[in-house]
């Protein structure tokens, strides 16, 4: 009896861990869609994410997979990642507005993570960045931002390894805030690194569509990029490394 040829597990298990977030995606998408609530942005002066704006006192932001953000003051802001904070990756971000008008904004930034154990399925040990950024107001529907500056990295030769060895470079980013309505805008985001040690690293850009309710804004897009996974051993299948160019980007924020 010809038996038939059977798809191999790898490939299935592949597509199998990219459901989740092909449904999410699509859910996100519907809920786009949905009749408007009573939030209103009134200008774009208001949006703080990819910006040198800072949080005012006592302010709260967060997000699913966004980093917890706190305004110390009008002009200090600090940011941390929860879900770094669980993978044993403690971090800390920390934006100063240096200068604030009409039109520009001016502030610094700098931030740190290190890893304390070898993760299974991590090359990150640690990383720290330094510079400067600013915004550009063009009226109240548009704001484009700027910034770079140091950008060190401490990486694992190879996941689980204990090995380390040290990537420094400088890295820069561009952030651009498009205002469609009240309740819609338009973001996009690239950022690129370029490494002493193994030149340019391959950019980043992220383009999203936000819809904001009363409470959290929901944001549907796609992200271009290097976007590597290292997966666990499962039975008798090895960790493996798995890379894709594209992948849907997803998230809830909330403001309090």
């Amino acid at each position: 009896m010809r038996r038939l040829s059977r798809e191999p597990s790898t490939s299935r298990r592949d597509r199998a861990s990219l459901r989740p977030a092909i449904a999410l995606t699509l859910v996100c998408l519907g809920a786009l869609a949905a009749p408007r609530s009573s939030f209103a942005w009134e200008r774009v002066q208001q949006l703080v994410r990819g910006t040198a704006e800072t949080l005012e006192k006592g302010q709260l932001t967060m997000g699913v997979f966004a980093p917890v953000t706190y305004g110390v003051t009008d002009a200090l802001t600090v940011a941390s990642h929860p879900i770094f904070d669980l993978l044993l990756l403690p971090n800390l971000d920390v934006r100063y507005r240096l200068y604030q008008g009409d039109v520009w904004v001016f502030a610094a930034y700098g931030g740190y993570e290190q890893g304390f154990l070898p993760g299974p399925t991590s090359t990150i040990a640690g990383a720290s960045n330094l510079g400067a950024m600013a915004t550009r107001y063009f009226g109240d529907l548009l704001s484009v931002s700027v910034g770079g500056g140091w950008s060190g990295r401490l990486d694992r030769r190879s996941a689980g390894s204990d090995s380390t060895v040290q990537d420094p470079g400088v890295a820069a980013m561009l952030n651009a805030t498009l205002l469609l309505g009240q309740r819609h805008l338009l973001m996009f985001n690239g950022q690129l690194r370029y490494s002493f040690a193994d030149g340019v690293d391959r950019p980043s850009v992220t383009g999203a569509l936000v819809r904001a309710w009363d409470q959290f804004q929901l944001v549907g897009g796609l992200s271009l990029g290097d976007h590597t996974v290292h997966t666990l051993p499962i039975g008798s299948d090895p960790a493996r490394k798995l890379s894709w160019p594209v992948m849907p980007y997803i998230d809830l924020w909330f403001d309090f």
